[in-house]
This record gives C-alpha cells, sequence and structure tokens, in this order.
C-alpha cells in the first residue's frame, strides 16, 4: 500500500473564484452605467463645458477670483466603482492563496483569472474614456476662438 497525500480541501479557491465572478459582474454592471443617475444629453454637457470655460477665462482676463469648485457627494456608482478593485484584488490574492496551500489547481487559477480579468476591464475602459475625454478638451480649446466671441 502506498500512502497518498491528501490534497486541501480548495477552500481558498472557491472564495476566489466567488469573489472574481462578484468583481466581473459589478464590472459588467459599472460599464453598463446601471448604477448612474440619468445624464443631460451630449451636446447640452458640451456647450455647459464651453460656457464654463468661456466664463472661466473672462474672469482670468479681468483678474478676478476664481470660485472654489464643488465636491461631488459620494454615490452608489462611485462606491461600486471603487470596490470592484478591492474584490477583484481580493479574487487574485485568495487564489494565489489556494496555490500557495497546493489546493487543486483549477478553481485558484479561475480566481487568479477572474480577478484580474476585472481589475483590466475597469481599467482599459477608464483609459479608454480619458483618451475620449482628452480629445474632446483638445477639440473644444482648438474651437476657443468661436467660444470667446462676443
Amino acid at each position: 500500500m502506498t500512502p497518498t497525500i491528501e490534497s486541501p480541501r480548495p477552500v481558498w479557491g472557491l472564495a476566489g473564484v466567488i469573489a472574481g465572478l462578484i468583481a466581473v459582474a459589478l464590472v459588467t454592471l459599472s460599464l453598463s452605467s446601471i448604477f448612474a443617475e440619468p445624464q443631460p444629453d451630449m451636446a447640452s454637457q458640451i456647450g455647459e463645458m464651453a460656457a464654463e470655460i468661456r466664463k472661466s477665462a473672462m474672469r482670468s482676463m479681468m483678474g478676478e477670483a476664481q470660485p472654489v469648485p464643488e465636491t461631488p457627494a459620494m454615490t452608489l456608482a462611485m462606491i461600486i466603482t471603487l470596490a470592484i478593485p478591492v474584490v477583484a484584488g481580493g479574487a487574485a490574492l485568495c487564489g494565489a492563496i489556494g496555490l500557495f496551500r497546493r489546493e487543486p489547481r483549477s478553481l485558484p487559477l479561475l480566481a487568479l483569472g477572474f480577478g484580474t480579468g476585472a481589475f483590466l476591464m475597469q481599467y482599459l475602459f477608464w483609459m479608454a474614456l480619458f483618451i475620449g475625454g482628452v480629445f474632446l478638451m483638445v477639440a473644444i480649446l482648438n474651437n476657443l476662438d468661436s467660444i470667446l466671441d462676443f
């Protein structure tokens, strides 16, 4: 009879997979803007941004002080957006602990995959939004002469 070494139960791997699935679901719901409040249409937002740039430029030319910007209140969408990397990191950490404890490899590897996938999904989405915002600001600044016309 040969002694067999029993592998530990995949507790950490299972916890990581569950956390990773929650993180991926939250990223998907966050990207679909289910939690966000309704926003005005894009044309009025761009118009408001251009008007704010004009007011700021006029105050700067007149030598007046700029008003203090208001800080937005924390909403459910902001809390979920901040919680996603924490849950994704927890999933990846649980997967790493599961691999370290030599649990069966399938669940810890899935946990690592779901955790890093959720983190990358959110990161790449925000990078695309920032790049689009830079393009929008460059377009507004290129048309600043028509915005400042009286």
